[in-house]
């Protein structure tokens, strides 16, 4: 360094390792760099996200998991799904009861 320069005011910034939590959902685009709606992508699983009925029979949104494991396998699998949703054969997808729920009914 000459002795009229000045020190550099650049703060040395550290980079941290990726961190071990979950992975975000990503939009899910098909060849042609199109967004495929209502499907998304989380790590190496595809998810469909669909409104359907919980137990009180309100719809609400949910992303359910799909056994694709390309985009244009989870799509079709997606298609499958809005239709056998539409002629309200796709079996309840909702959450086990909890046990509190589940012993009190068991026991009445």
């Amino acid at each position: 360094m000459k002795p009229t320069a000045i020190p550099s005011n650049k703060k040395q910034t550290q980079i941290s390792p990726p961190s071990q939590g979950a992975h975000n959902y990503q939009k899910v685009y098909d060849g042609r760099k199109r967004r495929v709606r209502g499907l998304w992508k989380r790590g190496d699983t595809f998810y469909a996200q669909l409104s359907l009925p919980d137990a009180d029979g309100q719809r609400k949104v949910r992303r359910v998991p799909l056994e694709a494991t390309s985009v244009a396998a989870a799509s079709d699998e997606l298609r499958r799904m809005v239709i056998k949703r539409n002629d309200q054969q796709l079996p309840a997808m909702v959450q086990k009861p909890r046990f509190d729920a589940y012993a009190q009914e068991y026991l009445e």
